[in-house]
């Protein structure tokens, strides 16, 4: 569907069909995160710069055997080194390798909420926290963290960084 010139874009939808929106200015620089206090690798991101007008992005560089592991015993707990609450936060879990060496074989895919359900989110003035039951086959995890743009005439109204482990 075209947008007109002018008009807000619809963002992503989340699983439930729901159109994403605004919760605060996401923010400035890319943020780290950890799993569990490990820190976890930078996968990708893409990233908007205000003062430039430009994004910046990377793609994964690291092959998925190379990314930290982390030692989990079912619960983990992801936390994004920022106090910005983000539009949505996705958990992937994989079960399996093929043959090239990347994950395969996802289950479903675990949205985390500030409400309760299957990924709970808590934030505190430095961080937010994601607290999610990995299933025991799982041997490689993304995280996906879209932080939207406050309104600005932007076709890509989010600012998205991924990061990996291995578990």
């Amino acid at each position: 569907m075209a947008v007109p010139a002018g008009e807000p874009r619809p963002g992503p939808t989340t699983s439930s069909g729901e159109v994403m929106t605004a919760v605060e200015a996401p923010p400035a620089g890319v943020p780290d995160a950890t799993v569990n206090g490990t820190a976890i690798t930078r996968l990708s991101y893409l990233w908007y710069d205000r003062s430039s007008g430009a994004y910046s992005t990377t793609r994964p560089t690291i092959a998925p055997n190379d990314v930290v592991a982390v030692e989990v015993d079912g619960a983990v707990k992801i936390t994004v080194n920022s106090p910005v609450v983000p539009a949505q936060f996705l958990v992937r879990e994989f079960t399996a390798f093929d043959a090239q060496g990347i994950p395969s074989s996802e289950r479903p895919t675990v949205e985390c909420a500030v409400e309760t359900g299957a990924c709970s989110l808590t934030t505190d003035t430095e961080s937010v926290t994601a607290a999610v039951k990995l299933d025991s086959a799982t041997v490689f995890v993304t995280v996906e963290v879209y932080y939207h743009i406050d309104s600005i005439g932007l076709s890509q109204p989010f600012d998205i960084v991924t990061y990996g482990f291995r578990v």
